[in-house]
């Protein structure tokens, strides 16, 4: 009849309220005189305000589509829970059987008392009281739900119709005839039936054969199937389902009263609080929908976020290798006797560090590990951190090595070629970082330092866009040339918003100052040691 929806309704000062909205078909919204009687129907119901009886809030329609919005009830119906019995081979105890029951009952009793604004019964009958309308909350609360098919008796539906479960039928209902409260205490007594022996009690191969055995066959006491039920409970089980309706309770209020009796009789335990129990120890307590749809968004972002963090540990591991290749490069072409002359002899002027004790400092290790060519141990050093430590300090990942025996191993070692080894970056570690910065000269510095064909997409992007930044459009052509389409299109981008158009491919036009950063006086000036 209706697709069915879980909504999120905000008032005007942001309340929230989630809702269940029901939205008739679209072949049926065509149909007027079912969208009449739809609407009708929901409308009375709108009326009823029970607490065992799911409320109905908001009736009408939207944009030709007929809905209603009503409470959303958060646990099991009633249906499911028997299922789950079954499969787990337990019994659901008689006494919250009956008080199941009785929340149906007081519901259907309020709906068959309501009156219109003229002071006249409605003469609402439910017509549709079945397991899968009966609602079993997290708290131990029973909702009766969807008065859809109610009708008042003043608006009877056409000859032959059927609305309803087949199952839970009354005879009346199967025989065409006129119908009253009575035809929803039949239903009732069948659900009570088949909660207390986890049976269907009219369930044949077709729905005439089911409509046969509802009208003709005399309904079997309860404890035929489940030994060990009192006397009373059969009785009011039979008594309900009586075929002739002058048979059955008169009113549902009094076959609540009749269990009530028998609950104190037998000192049955009918409480909400012993329901939810029952509904917690067998079926657990499933947070609501909308938290687990929050918890999942949750979980993608952090999700999310591991990967970014296991690409850029990846990212630092695979540059360790060409920073372990450069640092015995380095080694085996400056010996430290050079490279402190060379420190001495500079143009600039180097200041002395004062003497101090050795500290685990990332500066004096990169330096010890330089000149003694420990370039193996650089690598060792980030493994042994772990990626929730290289996350936190990439930079400074070495620093946690104790570096006593080095400074032994290089006792000439002075202040000076301390401070000049310093001057030189590591550009692989740096260029990441000087760019999220948004230091572009750094960037284009490093990236001048750095060998070009050992970079990564990612850093000749970078490289590329400092180029941009600093109107050097052939450094910029060089980078582009030698990363993939997404970077390239990041490098384009950045250069137009400069006013630089690159070149086709194929077109390489004249660099813009020489390749080599040795011959810049001012880079030399800064990294002396680089161009040696």
């Amino acid at each position: 009849m209706a697709d069915i929806f879980l909504i999120r309704a905000t008032t005007d000062v942001g309340v929230d309220r989630h809702l269940v909205l029901k939205r008739v078909l679209a072949e049926r919204t065509n149909d007027p005189t079912f969208a009449k009687l739809f609407l009708d129907e929901a409308k009375l119901a709108a009326q009823l305000q029970h607490q065992n009886i799911a409320q109905i809030f908001d009736v009408g329609r939207l944009d030709g589509a007929t809905f209603i919005t009503m409470e959303y009830v958060h646990g099991l119906d009633l249906r499911e829970i028997l299922r789950k019995l079954v499969k787990q081979k337990k019994q659901l105890p008689e006494s919250l059987a009956l008080y199941i029951a009785s929340g149906v009952l007081a519901a259907l009793h309020h709906a068959h008392e309501r009156k219109g604004p003229d002071g006249k019964p409605l003469g609402v009958v439910h017509r549709d009281v079945s397991l899968s309308n009966v609602m079993v909350n997290n708290e131990g609360g029973v909702k009766l739900l969807d008065f859809g098919i109610a009708k008042a008796t003043q608006r009877e539906s056409r000859p032959g119709s059927i609305k309803g479960k087949v199952s839970y039928l009354s005879p009346e209902l199967c025989q065409g005839v006129p119908i009253d409260r009575r035809s929803d205490i039949f239903s009732v007594g069948v659900i009570l039936h088949e909660m207390l022996t986890l049976k269907r009690l009219y369930n044949r191969d077709t729905d005439f054969k089911t409509m046969l055995a509802i009208t003709a066959e005399p309904a079997s006491p309860p404890s035929e199937r489940r030994p060990g039920l009192v006397s009373d409970i059969d009785r009011i089980v039979l008594t309900a389902l009586e075929k002739n309706p002058d048979k059955r309770y008169p009113t549902a209020q009094a076959m609540l009263e009749d269990i009530e009796a028998i609950a104190a009789a037998e000192r049955y335990l009918m409480s909400s609080s012993a329901m939810a129990r029952f509904m917690t120890e067998h079926f657990g307590n499933k947070p609501e929908p909308w938290l687990e749809l929050d918890k999942k968004r949750v979980g993608a972002e952090q999700e999310a976020v591991e990967i970014d963090n296991a690409k850029a540990l990846s990212t630092q591991l695979a540059l360790a290798p060409d920073l372990q290749d450069q640092v015995e490069s380095l080694r085996r072409s400056q010996p430290i006797a050079a490279l402190s002359s060379f420190a001495e002899g500079s143009a600039t002027p180097v200041p002395k560090l004062p003497e101090a004790p050795p500290r685990k400092t990332a500066r004096l290790l990169v330096v010890l590990l330089v000149l003694a060519g420990l370039g193996g141990a650089v690598f060792a050093g980030i493994k042994l951190l772990g990626p929730d430590k290289q996350a936190a300090a990439p930079d400074a990942a070495i620093a946690t090595t104790s570096i006593d025996a080095a400074v032994a191993d290089e006792p000439t070692l002075d202040a000076a070629a301390v401070v000049a080894i310093d001057a030189a970056p590591s550009p692989q570690k740096t260029i990441a970082a000087s760019a999220a910065a948004g230091e572009w000269a750094t960037v284009h510095q490093l990236c001048a330092a750095a060998d070009a064909g050992k970079l990564g997409d990612d850093q000749h992007e970078h490289c590329g866009i400092a180029a941009c930044k600093r109107k050097q459009r052939a450094t910029a052509l060089d980078h582009h040339a030698q990363t993939s389409k997404p970077h390239q299109q990041a490098i384009e981008r950045a250069c137009k918003e400069q006013g630089i158009a690159l070149a086709k491919p194929g077109q390489r036009p004249p660099p813009d100052k020489p390749r080599d950063p040795c011959k810049d006086p001012a880079y030399v000036e800064k990294n002396p040691l680089r161009c040696q």
